[in-house]
């Protein structure tokens, strides 16, 4: 639990990778910008095979993930595949890792005013990184946004409906259902949207938990194109809030 309440406040001690196992090895699917892999050189779309001379082959991916877990400070050889027969060794030494909620942000068409913003996940500081993002993107010009959700496994619901509530004037966002009677909420937006812009939303069979409901509160109420292929499906949320400062 305090990995996951890690993961969520934005910071963890790793070595900055987003990892999926495919073909017997972990494939980097994205690298933080900052962390011990990104300063190594590492790429999204490079493989892990070894970790300290250990093959991956015949792991699933939560063995394979635990391969690459250990205290800060501590260093861990990898063995590289990035191109066929280009395989090379990396040691990264684990440390402290800031998440970046908002992966990236672009303009995609500036000739029709397209905007870009890929987030990787719903956690405490991800409303003010977005809105960060939205600003920046106005100033060059935006006039659509497509919204990025692939391969996001989700995080704070709270966020997710507080993400919802900037692009929808009115309608329900979700309803959650607990063990008890007092544990059900229904999320209604009343306020006025922040943002009116075309919006298309990205979605993939990784997207998930937050993910989802954010997509799917878009979609239900009219507000978004969604694209992409059927989400992961997962029912259950984690809620976490925190006192205002």
């Amino acid at each position: 639990m305090n990995e996951l309440f890690a993961l969520i406040d934005g910071n963890f001690v790793g070595l900055g990778v987003d990892l999926k196992y495919e073909q017997d090895a972990l494939k980097l699917v994205g690298v933080l910008r900052g962390g011990p892999a990104a300063e190594a050189g590492l790429r999204p779309g490079d493989w892990i095979i070894a970790v300290d001379g250990r093959s991956l082959a015949k792991l699933d991916l939560d063995t394979a993930a635990r391969t690459l877990e250990g205290p800060e400070g501590s260093s861990v050889e990898l063995e590289i595949r990035r191109a066929p027969g280009t395989i090379h060794r990396v040691r990264l030494v684990r440390r402290h890792v800031e998440i970046e909620s908002v992966a990236e942000v672009k303009i995609i068409d500036r000739s029709r005013g397209v905007g870009y913003i890929r987030l990787n996940g719903f956690q405490r500081t991800t409303l003010e990184e977005f809105q960060r993002a939205m600003r920046r993107l106005e100033q060059d010009g935006m006039t659509a946004l497509v919204l990025d959700l692939r391969d996001n496994p989700g995080g704070l619901l709270n966020v997710s409906i507080d993400l919802a509530d900037l692009f929808l004037d009115r309608g329900r966002i979700v309803r959650t259902r607990g063990r008890a009677a007092d544990q059900t909420s229904d999320y209604i937006d009343r306020t006025p949207a922040v943002y009116r812009l075309p919006l298309a939303v990205l979605i993939d069979r990784h997207s998930a938990s937050a993910a989802e409901v954010l997509a799917g509160a878009l979609k239900e109420n009219e507000r978004a194109l969604v694209v992409g292929e059927t989400s992961y499906g997962k029912g259950s949320m984690r809620r976490r809030f925190w006192p205002e400062p």
